[in-house]
């Protein structure tokens, strides 16, 4: 019994990670607005009606694949940089570490930084939605260590986490757009200097 009950379990897990691979794939490549939910089911292999056994509807779909995927991503690169002592140095393997991550899969980063920006009245239905808040959270922490240990100056930290998240969103942003022609490498490392040399302490 309790076999059956585990390979239950196990076969809902996977239709679920395909139709949160589906959406994602969906959304990246026709957006948000031009995908349906027979789209999805038909890519992750499963009938209309098993989509909405786990979510109710396609605005559910994006809130909910979009939060988890970033919760998936928050907490690789916590456990990647729990090691590193410094603060400073464990700021910037965040940025590496965020960039790393989602290019590695060219619709996670289409969706990532296309779905985001979703218009004023999808915010409007879910003023709850907000879905880049954990990684200012993660990002103000890490400022506020720095500057807590002296190896930044006092700063509005709340803000210099938008400003370093807004950065790397453009860079991923730009990467989408011409992943051929833009070397994420250079890039990663001119803004780790101009942040170092702007926001270091004197």
């Amino acid at each position: 019994m309790a076999y059956q009950k585990k390979n239950v379990e196990l076969k809902k897990a996977s239709k679920r990670r395909a139709i949160y691979q589906a959406a994602i794939e969906n959304f990246a490549n026709n957006g948000f607005h031009k995908t349906s939910m027979s789209d999805i089911a038909k890519s992750a292999g499963v009938a209309d009606g098993t989509l909405y056994l786990y979510f109710k509807n396609k605005d559910d779909l994006l809130i909910t694949v979009f939060n988890e995927m970033v919760q998936e991503k928050i907490d690789t690169i916590k456990a990647a940089v729990a090691s590193e002592t410094n603060p400073l140095e464990r700021l910037y393997a965040v940025f590496k570490y965020h960039i790393d991550l989602f290019t590695h899969n060219y619709s996670y980063v289409k969706f990532f930084v296309q779905e985001v920006r979703q218009s004023p009245e999808f915010y409007g239905r879910y003023p709850d939605f907000h879905p880049i808040n954990q990684y200012l959270v993660l990002l103000k922490g890490l400022l506020d260590d720095c500057v807590a240990q002296g190896y930044m100056k006092k700063m509005n930290t709340e803000l210099a986490a938008k400003i370093l998240y807004g950065s790397v969103d453009f860079i991923l942003s730009e990467w989408s757009l011409n992943k051929e022609k833009t070397s994420l490498d250079n890039v990663y490392k001119s803004l780790i200097d101009i942040f170092h040399e702007g926001m270091k302490k004197e």
